[in-house]
């Protein structure tokens, strides 16, 4: 194990004695790496590190393409990496974080476990996240473009540009868009997005006041409005999940709700 760590150090594959797999990759498989490993300048292709334990890798300035990290676990700290054509299943990325323009292109995330992970400033160009638990994610001011996801993120915070992006299948639970924009971006049935949140906002701050519904109803919108009314002023676009709304509030509640708000976002696209 020294050998492999000396050798990654130095910017070099071990070979030897680890050969190569079925698909020609450097076999790493199933390494255990328990001090922090950096790597500087890095810049390697076709490497299989599944059902490895990787502790703390840290990559600055690196070009990793056609790398395998299924069933492993890591704290990938990138900076300024660019990540490619990799694959990161049923990976545990838990406290990973991302920085100074750290890139993600056409990287699989299927099944992945990613939680109080930072990605700052970071770009995810044409990544797919299958089946993925996402929780407490700083996406700062990331990119995200042709990304699809296929699962639940909660608490996540999106303050970035999100374009040509696939949420049909996402649920979103608690998470915030401060500042982010969506441009041509599908979204569930279950979701509503309002491009224009701050006069949206207004209308159903308003709304709320004279609308007809139980009590519980009002109470859960006003308790709703309170929240919202921090962050209209510098929130372009929102998107309220019905199940969201179902699983904070019941889903009598949730549904009367989220009707309501349906209604306010058909009228306000009748007008533009």
């Amino acid at each position: 194990m020294d050998a492999i760590v000396s050798a990654l150090k130095i910017g070099k594959l071990p070979e030897g004695p680890f050969a190569r797999t079925s698909e020609g990759r450097i076999d790493l498989r199933g390494v255990e790496i328990k001090v922090p490993l950096a790597l500087e300048g890095f810049v390697a292709e076709g490497v299989d590190l599944s059902y490895a334990s990787l502790g703390k890798l840290l990559c600055r300035r690196c070009v990793l393409a056609d790398w395998i990290f299924d069933h492993s676990s890591v704290v990938l700290l990138n900076n300024g990496t660019e990540v490619s054509r990799s694959s990161f299943g049923n990976t545990r990325l838990t406290g990973s974080a991302s920085t100074g323009g750290a890139r993600f292109v056409e990287c699989v995330f299927h099944s992945t476990e990613i939680e109080g992970a930072i990605f700052k400033e970071a770009e995810f160009l044409k990544c797919d996240f299958g089946g993925c638990a996402l929780k407490n994610i700083e996406f700062g001011t990331s990119a995200l473009q042709k990304v699809r996801i296929n699962g639940r993120l909660e608490k996540c915070f999106f303050r970035g540009e999100l374009r040509e992006c696939d949420f049909v299948n996402a649920v979103f639970f608690d998470c915030a868009f401060y500042g982010a924009e969506f441009t041509g971006c599908s979204i569930s049935d279950h979701a509503l997005l309002f491009d224009n949140w701050r006069s949206a906002f207004q209308v159903i701050q308003e709304g709320s006041r004279s609308r007809s519904m139980s009590a519980d109803s009002r109470q859960a919108l006003e308790q709703m409005c309170r929240i919202w009314l921090k962050v209209s002023d510098y929130t372009k676009q929102e998107l309220i999940d019905r199940r969201d709304l179902q699983e904070a509030y019941g889903e009598e509640v949730a549904n009367e709700v989220y009707a309501y708000l349906a209604e306010i976002k058909s009228a306000a696209k009748a007008v533009g």
